[in-house]
């Protein structure tokens, strides 16, 4: 933590755990209004953030706030790679989260794995949130050494290098993009660089992952890119991420709860002799997601879990603000899911609003079909205010399996047709260190396909 030296501790009133924060005491010197400003944090109650209990400024500040049971950096220091599904679930409680209390004037503003928690029945809890005010820059990193010898061991107590925080930027930016590195480092179970995002689910894939887990990788990864983006104006905001987040739940099979990976993790894994494998609970394949009929709300059953789930005030995702006075025009807003882009856009352009389109692939639904709405029909909305629209670019694409590798053409061919593609030309080139007639390269340069695609393989030839 940035804000200072955190310790378990038990309270002797309740007998239950707690963590104390002894804050630095030049960030609470140089803050405004801490009293106040902890007083409020301390009455905010919600269900996705770790309760403020107590705090003291003078003579030693700090803070105590209820302990966790795990933390995602706990599990990804133990090399435990979520589910896809987990993972989505964590994301989507945490990004509906974040855009509930920003609309609070909550924010976090240096979010990580570390404060990121679950328990054993995926339900979140984020540390520290509307605490930035206190929390004080980071410290430069040392300058290296003229001429580093390549052979010398590490310093004791070195921490290992850490991707590169991105520039200092609004919190509620930042908030975002801490988030996307956290969900991708728990879907891996090790830290990662942002550049290594976008071949999640290709290239980049948890120990052990079969082609299910790596499908449902791939279609978290669109939306992790844009969550972690370099600029902060193409970078997703929370509430568009939770958007993005439930799309995308439709894809996914339901996840199994935390407490399997809590209680391998108890075992000690990463423990054992250096040089062993350290297993890694949770980044074994998933099953696929089961068909749902499109009627109604659409959801599978990961999507009725996330509404059990993800749990946060009335309204706390669809904030609509009409504070704008007598002399402000409103309208209701309409109902535009199932509509086209065109349609839906000019229905809402006619009634004086900006609108956004979001694109994502979702199944049972047709390109250019509108599938999401922000805020929802039948809220009232002042002229000027923005409607994102969640716009559909046709089915999800399949992903190439990378295990075709090796294979004969016909395990090759029966592999494609179990994911939805067809083997199409194949080429042969000369080499002979691999059996003739196995499949050396996919000669397609996508990762990945519309069903029902053809697949052009390059294939061992005698020369």
């Amino acid at each position: 933590s940035r804000l200072g030296r955190t310790y378990r501790a038990t309270d002797t009133e309740t007998g239950e755990d707690v963590e104390v924060t002894f804050l630095q005491a030049d960030a609470v010197a140089a803050a405004a209004g801490v009293e106040g400003r902890l007083e409020e944090l301390r009455a905010l109650t919600h269900v996705h953030t770790l309760a403020l209990l107590d705090w003291e400024i003078a003579p030693v500040p700090y803070l105590v706030h209820a302990a966790p049971e795990m933390r995602l950096d706990s599990l990804i220091a133990a090399g435990a790679a979520l589910s896809p599904s987990q993972t989505l679930l964590i994301g989507l409680q945490a990004a509906e989260t974040l855009h509930s209390l920003r609309g609070r004037g909550v924010t976090h503003g240096a979010l990580t794995s570390w404060h990121c928690c679950v328990d054993a029945s995926g339900r979140l809890r984020l540390a520290e949130m509307g605490l930035d005010f206190l929390r004080s820059p980071p410290e430069p990193a040392p300058a290296a050494p003229a001429h580093p010898d390549p052979l010398a061991p590490p310093a004791d107590g070195d921490p290992s290098p850490l991707p590169d925080e991105p520039p200092p930027t609004d919190p509620a930016a930042a908030d975002v993009y801490g988030l996307g590195l956290a969900l991708t480092e728990a879907a891996l179970g090790r830290p990662v660089a942002p550049a290594e995002i976008s071949g999640l689910g290709q290239a980049v894939l948890p120990r052990g992952a079969g082609s299910a887990t790596a499908r449902h990788l791939a279609r978290l990864a669109p939306l992790l890119v844009q969550a972690t983006a370099a600029s902060p104006e193409q970078r997703l905001e929370a509430d568009e991420m939770a958007l993005a987040l439930r799309a995308t739940a439709e894809m996914l099979p339901p996840p199994s709860p935390l407490d399997e990976v809590f209680g391998r993790l108890g075992d000690g894994p990463g423990e054992g002799l250096e040089g062993d494998p350290v297993e890694r609970p949770g980044a074994g394949d998933e099953p696929e997601a089961v068909p749902q009929p499109r009627p109604g709300s659409r959801r599978n059953p990961l999507m009725r879990l996330v509404a059990a789930a993800a749990v946060v005030a009335a309204g706390a995702l669809l904030v609509v603000s009409v504070g704008g006075g007598d002399d402000t025009t409103s309208h209701t807003v309409p109902d535009v899911v199932g509509a086209t882009w065109d349609r839906a856009r000019d229905t809402l352009t006619a009634s004086g609003w900006e609108v956004r389109r979001l694109e994502v692939r979702v199944p049972d639904a047709a390109a250019d079909e509108v599938v999401g709405q922000l805020p929802e029909a039948g809220g009232l909305l002042d002229e000027g205010q923005v409607v994102k629209v969640q716009v559909s670019l046709g089915p999800p694409l399949v992903v190439i399996p990378a295990d075709i590798v090796g294979m004969t053409v016909g395990e090759a061919g029966l592999r494609l047709s179990a994911v939805g593609l067809v083997l199409g030309a194949v080429e042969t080139r000369a080499d002979d260190t691999v059996p003739e007639g196995s499949v050396l390269a996919v000669a397609e340069l996508l990762p990945e396909l519309p069903l029902g695609s053809t697949v052009d393989l390059v294939i061992a030839g005698d020369g």
